[in-house]
C-alpha cells in the first residue's frame, strides 16, 4: 500500500483535557505553592466530533513545540476542574512553568480564601494530587493509521506547536504520570494546522 499524500486544513477542535500530578512534598505553606507536572506529553485516545473520528493525541513536550508565554505572564489561573465561568473556580495563579527534560512543570500558588481551606488541606497533604492542564493545539501533525510504523491502529495526531491556557486540579487525570510531583492532565479550544502523512 503506498503512503497517503500529505494534507494540510485547518479545523477548529473541541476542548482536551490532559493529567499532570502536583508534588506535596513541595508544598510551602508561608507562600502557600506547589510545583506540579502538568504534563508528560502522553498519548491518549480522543474523539473527533466533527469527523466521527477516533484518534490518538501527543503532546510533544519540547521548548520548540510549547509556547509557556501564557502559563509565565503572571495571569495564567489554577482552576477546580477546568470551570471557568465563575470566578470563584480560580484557586490560584501559575507562578512559573518551565520545560524539563520530557515534563512540562510550574510552580503555582493557592488562594488562601476561607472557601477552599479544606481543598488546600488536601493538597498539601497529598489526597487531591491529579492535575490537568488546559491548552491550544495550533498546529497537529498527524500520520495515518496506515502509515504508523508503532504498532498503533488509530491515527495518530501530534501537537507540534502548542500553547498551554491553564491548569487545573481534577479528580481523575488524562496522562496517568502527571500531577503535583507525586502523580500528574489540559484541555484546549481553538483551531489547529493539520498536516497528514
Amino acid at each position: 500500500m503506498r503512503p497517503m499524500p500529505e494534507i494540510a486544513q485547518t479545523r477548529f477542535l473541541p476542548t482536551q483535557q490532559r493529567a499532570a500530578t502536583v508534588a506535596p512534598s513541595t508544598y510551602n505553606a508561608e507562600a502557600r505553592t506547589v510545583e506540579v507536572v502538568w504534563t508528560t506529553g502522553a498519548r491518549g485516545r480522543r474523539f473527533d466530533f466533527l469527523s466521527g473520528q477516533v484518534y490518538e493525541e501527543e503532546l510533544v513536550v519540547s521548548s520548540e513545540a510549547v509556547d509557556l508565554s501564557r502559563l509565565n505572564n503572571g495571569q495564567a489561573p489554577v482552576l477546580n476542574t477546568h470551570a471557568a465561568y465563575d470566578l470563584s473556580s480560580q484557586i490560584g495563579v501559575v507562578e512559573r512553568a518551565w520545560i524539563d527534560g520530557t515534563e512540562g512543570r510550574a510552580t503555582v500558588r493557592l488562594s488562601d480564601r476561607e472557601d477552599i481551606a479544606g481543598l488546600v488541606r488536601d493538597i498539601e497533604t497529598g489526597i487531591v494530587k491529579n492535575i490537568s492542564v488546559g491548552y491550544n493545539v495550533r498546529k497537529y501533525e498527524i500520520i495515518s493509521a496506515a502509515n504508523r510504523t508503532d504498532g498503533g491502529t488509530l491515527p495518530l495526531y501530534r501537537a507540534v506547536d502548542w500553547m498551554p491556557a491553564e491548569i487545573s486540579f481534577v479528580p481523575i487525570p488524562f496522562d496517568a504520570d502527571t500531577g503535583t510531583r507525586l502523580v500528574r492532565r489540559a484541555r484546549q479550544y481553538g483551531s489547529a494546522s493539520l498536516s497528514a502523512t
